[in-house]
């Protein structure tokens, strides 16, 4: 998988437009949000780093071959996709307060996904590490860019882009499970 793929694939699953108006309220203006933000695209950072690093142990200790988890990673994110074309914004989330909402719900639920976790692991044994953190990099500096935007209601421009991104992710979904099938 080409770089380019695997960003687009990276941003379709992180979904930034579903993901803005759960951004916590009492931060959701200056700097304050942009603080919490940050961190919690840290933390999520974090994580699929260690994700990454450990994917091909993991396919291992799982006695998956990289073809059957591709296929799985297909159909987990072609799944998310229709879902979130039929439901584009997600109910509210707990949250924690201050900066550590930046853990809940930020870096937890919104940022690291089942969709994103199956697709890091993916990209890292099929392509390489570099290139899933890479993609990882580029889908949570897009969401920043969506996440501090000035909130705004539920519905209009970001559930039309929630659900141009799930479309997306549809599509990439459909593209990982034809090419792990053709190396079968």
């Amino acid at each position: 998988m080409s770089f380019v793929f695997a960003a687009v694939a990276a941003v379709a699953a992180v979904n930034a437009p579903r993901l803005r108006p759960l951004v916590p309220q009492a931060t959701a203006t200056g700097r304050a949000a942009t603080v919490v933000v940050a961190a919690g695209s840290a933390i999520a950072f974090g994580v699929m780093v260690g994700i990454a690093f450990m994917a091909t142990s993991l396919l291992g200790w799982l006695d998956i071959t990289e073809e059957m988890w591709r296929i799985a990673t297909g159909l987990v994110v072609i799944a998310a996709g229709l879902r979130y074309v039929a439901f584009p914004m997600p109910g509210d989330e707990p949250e924690l307060g201050g900066l550590r909402a930046a853990i809940v719900p930020v870096a937890f639920p919104l940022l690291v996904t089942p969709e994103l976790f199956v697709l890091v692991v993916a990209l890292s044994v099929g392509a390489s590490v570099g290139t899933a953190l890479g993609a990882v990099a580029v889908a949570l500096a897009t969401a920043n860019v969506a996440l501090m935007a000035p909130r705004g209601p539920k519905s209009g421009p970001w559930t039309a882009g929630a659900r141009f991104h799930a479309a997306v992710l549809v599509v990439v979904g459909v593209a990982i499970v034809v090419d792990a099938i053709r190396d079968v």
